[in-house]
């Protein structure tokens, strides 16, 4: 969410996930090492597996039997 969106979208993601950290290790089901090896396993999948968000917009003019139009492509 943060590489493609941005921090506003992926800030409360963070937050969830780091209650969820914090809950796990409160109740004893982590140490702060697995805590840290999950975090960089989920950064590191994300940054490989992610790509940018690119929205690429393409008008173009149509001359048409009868009269003109317009062509609007878009890529996401």
């Amino acid at each position: 969410m943060h590489r493609r969106y941005g921090l506003r979208y992926a800030l409360p993601l963070y937050l969830a996930t780091g209650f969820v950290a914090w809950s796990r290790y409160d109740a004893g089901a982590h140490r702060p090492l697995d805590l840290v090896v999950r975090i960089a396993i989920g950064i590191g999948a994300s940054m490989v597996i992610t790509t940018l968000w690119e929205r690429e917009v393409v008008i173009a003019p149509l001359a048409l039997e009868g009269g003109l139009g317009a062509l609007v492509a878009v890529r996401f």
